[in-house]
């Protein structure tokens, strides 16, 4: 049996997809499970059981569901017997490559978080709490932020919900997306379509455009 968590972007989830089939031909069994989320998939819609497209309601309904947040600390005596894996895959042999990057322990900094709403807004203070990664990848627990930022700052509970908001929106447009994404390649790379009376023209000047809100962001 192979167990996993759950990811939501489209290419991840190609990526399991095609791990799940390959288990399958050798008769493995694959458990997937929610972890960076507090809410997946039809937890939340809407009464008519549709998916949001528009965030505020969204938001709402999500604080609505938010009953009770608990967290779950690792019990190591779970591990008591566990002996490690036999052999371990090198770097090299998955496609990376070590580098000196040094990665910081993730923390909820109090001083940041509490004047969230206040900073975020200016790119050249450095008021953010850098937790993206750590969220994206499980080295925080989400349970942990949310029920933090419940007690300290509604804002950051804001952008936390807007975070799981983008997930549940890329696994019910993810076709959609795959679709954006190609054709917003095209326009950077400047190609033009059948469509333009003036080749080069319209395209290159999205393209622009486009380059430049990316640059912002």
């Amino acid at each position: 049996m192979f167990f996993c968590n759950r990811d939501y972007e489209p290419q991840a989830i190609q990526r399991d997809r095609q791990v799940a089939d390959l288990l399958l031909k050798h008769d493995i069994q694959l458990k997937d499970y929610k972890d960076q989320v507090i809410f997946e998939k039809n937890d939340i819609l809407k009464n008519d059981l549709s998916p949001y497209t528009v965030f505020t309601p969204y938001s709402k309904k999500w604080k609505e569901n938010l009953k009770h947040i608990e967290t779950f600390p690792t019990n190591w005596d779970h591990f008591e017997h566990y002996k490690g894996a036999s052999e371990i895959i090198s770097l090299k042999e998955i496609g990376f490559e070590k580098t000196d990057l040094e990665y910081a322990e993730p923390e909820l900094n109090k001083k940041i978080i509490d004047s969230y709403g206040s900073y975020r807004d200016f790119p050249s203070m450095d008021r953010t709490t850098h937790l993206g990664i750590a969220l994206r990848f499980g080295t925080i627990s989400i349970r942990k932020c949310v029920q933090y930022a419940v007690k300290h700052n509604e804002t950051w509970l804001n952008e936390l919900i807007w975070r799981e908001f983008l997930c549940r929106f890329s696994i019910t447009f993810q076709m959609l997306f795959i679709i954006a994404l190609k054709r917003n390649m095209r326009i950077l790379h400047g190609e033009t379509t059948k469509r333009n009376s003036r080749p080069g023209v319209k395209e290159n000047r999205i393209s622009h455009c486009r380059c430049r809100n990316e640059a912002t962001e």
